[in-house]
């Protein structure tokens, strides 16, 4: 059986503000190439300012960007994905959940 999982490494710095983790998100996304089937994404909530355990500082709406670039990479791959919810321990959590998902597009 082949392991076809993807592990893109990109260092962040506690404090880290949502442009910049976007940014980085992108050129990270922009490295991804290959043939999947199938595509599970884990978009956790703990990127927000308002989570007290993982010091980065995205918004509510940086977080739904940031399903937004996802999912159009996946699509211009032509992978089919399937993105979840997971992590995160603020109060925001659920906003960015809803938000990631209204913005989101039927593949």
């Amino acid at each position: 059986m082949q392991n076809d999982s993807v592990d893109i490494s990109v260092r962040l710095r506690s404090g880290t503000s949502g442009s910049v983790y976007l940014e980085k998100l992108a050129n990270a996304l922009e490295t991804l190439e290959g043939s999947f089937k199938l595509a599970f994404v884990v978009a956790g909530t703990d990127v927000l300012a308002s989570d007290p355990l993982d010091g980065l500082m995205l918004t509510v709406e940086e977080c739904a960007q940031r399903d937004r670039l996802i999912e159009d990479r996946l699509r211009s791959l032509s992978v089919p994905s399937v993105f979840v919810a997971g992590g995160g321990y603020s109060r925001d959590s659920s906003r960015a959940m809803i938000a990631g998902v209204v913005g989101a597009q039927t593949i």
